[in-house]
């Protein structure tokens, strides 16, 4: 069993530390290990440093990564924890069959997916990874194994849980049969973020995914941008493209970052315009399906343009029936700042989460900012807005988030909190949640 002592860091750039990874490559030592109370880690490519902490060694999962079933005729498989999406996909695309489910990039494990239930640009749709998974195993600190399925209490507080149940050792997860490797991709330019929301609402029959890309730099042309919509071409003999590993982050020395930041408010306007006139232009136009749900594998090197400081993103879910008036306070606040939001983009939910899970069914806004005291100023404006309207907020993506927040926007977290079965958490989750 590998175990090494390194410098990490969150895939924000705003925390590291030094820390005690262990890497076991069996069951045995696993137990052996979680009697102890370690903290469980998946790829480490958490906004927040969910799975390191200085005072508490990590395990690994990159060993544990076996399929351990797959059925086509079923159409699931079943996994070890620390099996990336990437490995999944390249075994199950080949038959047309995929997770319905799936972040940005696919070196993400599934232990990561479960603890904190990710979603991707089909929420309104498919919903967060919840609803795809069928069971787990967990490993709980006394050495026992238990297996939770889809509706009891445990597998609820599991999904988006943060390794706080027990330590995941497996899961069986549904795949979905599509009818081609293909999306046919359309972009269409809107004038403001209003326009679309209202645009984006009518589209939801029509398209598989969507997503939009909105300048925020500019005020006299606040909002405009593009939505990005995509469904499955009717192509259906479509070439299976293996995808290959993309490490994005070195456990033990970070992501290649300028020693500069290129985002702030001089130069974020006019990368904004470049971009809208060079890559959102209306058109419709054939892709692959893992370069469109991956979009990450060609856009790493915007991690590094934060610089040394790093980068603040938040992710909130609007109610639809306060969206309108939050939007209008939004708004107000961003003009009032001092601070440009250089990327921003809107998504659409259609679920119910529970305990602390980042799930709802309204407008799903998310931000980037440069980490400066502008901006924090900013985003705690927007704090009290969202405790206002009590506005959930994701954890996993803010890593100056309070607990103060946390616990007027999500009602269900004492619950979630009452008989957990690990109290070791990352860094940031353990001064907000324990």
């Amino acid at each position: 069993m590998l175990s090494k002592y390194l410098t990490i860091k969150s895939m924000d750039q705003t925390f590291k530390t030094k820390a005690d990874i262990y890497t076991p490559e069996k069951l045995s030592q696993l137990i052996s290990l979680y009697k102890k109370n370690y903290i469980p880690m998946g790829s480490a490519y958490s906004y927040i440093a969910a799975s390191f902490n200085s005072n508490c060694p990590s395990i690994d999962t990159s060993k544990l990564n076996r399929v351990l079933k797959y059925s086509i005729s079923n159409q699931t498989i079943e996994v070890e924890a620390g099996c990336s999406l990437r490995k999944i996909y390249n075994i199950t695309a080949k038959d047309h069959l995929i997770i319905p489910v799936m972040p940005g990039y696919s070196d993400i494990t599934v232990g990561g997916c479960i603890g904190v239930n990710i979603h991707g640009k089909n929420h309104y749709k498919e919903g967060c990874f919840k609803n795809h998974v069928q069971s787990l195993k967990l490993l709980k600190s006394n050495g026992d194994i238990v297996t939770t399925y889809k509706g009891e209490e445990l597998f609820e507080k599991t999904l988006g849980g943060f390794g706080l149940t027990g330590f995941i050792i497996s899961a069986e997860i549904k795949l979905k049969k599509v009818p081609s490797l293909k999306l046919e991709e359309t972009i269409i330019r809107v004038q403001d973020i209003q326009e679309t929301v209202n645009k984006m609402i009518q589209m939801t029959d029509s398209y598989d995914y969507m997503y939009s890309w909105n300048d925020l730099t500019h005020s006299s042309k606040l909002g405009r941008g593009a939505i990005i919509a995509s469904k499955f071409s009717k192509e259906t003999n479509t070439k299976f493209n293996k995808i290959p590993s993309l490490k994005l982050l070195q456990k033990s020395d970070g992501l290649h970052r300028l020693p500069f930041p290129i985002f702030n408010k001089y130069i974020s306007p006019l990368l904004n315009k470049l971009y809208y006139i060079k890559e959102l232009n209306n058109r419709v136009f054939s892709c692959r399906y893992d370069e469109s749900i991956f979009p990450i594998h060609q856009k790493s090197f915007y991690y590094g343009m934060h610089g040394k400081r790093g980068f603040l993103e938040m992710q909130s879910i609007i109610p639809y029936e306060v969206w309108e008036q939050y939007c209008y306070e939004f708004l107000c606040l961003y003009k009032k700042s001092k601070e440009s939001i250089h990327l921003f983009s809107i998504k659409l939910f259609s679920g119910e989460g529970r305990y602390i899970q980042f799930d709802g069914k309204g407008v799903g806004l998310s931000f980037d900012l440069p980490n400066t005291q502008d901006a924090l100023d900013f985003l705690k404006s927007v704090d009290l807005l969202n405790i206002k309207y009590k506005i959930k907020t994701n954890i996993s993506k803010d890593s100056r988030l309070s607990k103060l927040v946390i616990e007027h926007t999500y009602p269900e977290l004492s619950d979630f909190l009452s008989n957990l079965e690990n109290k070791n958490t990352g860094a940031h989750l353990s001064k907000l949640l324990i």
